[in-house]
């Protein structure tokens, strides 16, 4: 069983958030557990942490804001250590929301309703990516065996679209995919609470992680790079999202 954790780092939209992300890491449900014995090992300290985000401790704030830097930087190391130790590879989508208002303001018509109805739901095409691309990657690796399911932080705040993002999206894998592909891929999505769930922890490091690269912001030390690894890190340009919507357009029209 392969599972892939994911966050989303970053609210809402505007000059200072200019990009969508999901970000987190694929690794197996045993090595996941071994991960998240050694990281209850980092939360126990001392001091003891209740959970571990990466703003927080890149700033200092929150559960480490009594840590001096050197204790913070000691701690995130072992984060990272552990990171690179249990997962596979780094899995991440990321598109600027300007680039993705921009097709949608493609002038409309009857027969581009239903088009843009599925556009207005990014985690629709963005979770397609993923998942397309996770399985994609095992197929080619002559590794699709293994079932692989997609877990989220229960406290996701647009987990309603994101579920019927991934609902639109397993319909349109029976659609076009053999049966054997599609029981893959876990049904529905889970969703774990982040402070009991360790591995959406990391993720949370991953997807900030990606967020600090795509504003071409530095990069601390103790952040997993990961860069021995085949990395599935998709970025959908403003033609990307172009082709996906025409695509869809043609589909209508056959």
């Amino acid at each position: 069983m392969l599972r892939v954790c994911i966050d989303d780092s970053g609210t809402g939209r505007g000059p200072h958030q200019p990009w969508f992300i999901l970000g987190g890491y694929l690794a197996r449900a045993r090595n996941w557990k071994g991960f998240a014995d050694d990281w209850q090992g980092v939360l126990r300290g001392p001091p003891g942490l209740a959970y571990i985000k990466a703003q927080e401790a890149y700033h200092g704030s929150g559960q480490f804001e009594l840590l001096k830097w050197p204790e913070r930087d000691a701690r995130m190391a072992e984060c990272k250590a552990f990171i690179e130790k249990h997962v596979i590879k780094r899995v991440s989508f990321s598109l600027r929301y300007a680039d993705y208002d921009a097709i949608l303001n493609l002038s409309s018509s009857a027969m581009k309703t239903k088009v843009h109805e599925d556009f207005r739901n990014p985690y629709t095409f963005s979770l397609a990516a993923i998942v397309a691309q996770t399985i994609g990657d095992r197929v080619l690796k002559r590794q699709p065996h293994e079932k692989i399911e997609f877990i989220f932080d229960c406290g996701f705040e647009d987990r309603e679209r994101l579920e019927e993002g991934y609902a639109k999206l397993m319909q349109i894998f029976a659609q076009n995919l053999p049966k054997r592909i599609c029981d893959l891929i876990g049904v529905e999505l889970i969703f774990r609470p982040a402070r009991e769930f360790l591995p959406l922890q990391a993720a949370d490091l991953g997807a900030w992680g990606i967020r600090r690269f795509r504003n071409n912001k530095a990069i601390p030390d103790w952040l997993p790079r990961l860069e021995d690894r085949e990395n599935i890190d998709i970025e959908y340009t403003r033609k990307d999202l172009r082709d996906v919507f025409l695509n869809a357009l043609k589909a209508l029209l056959q």
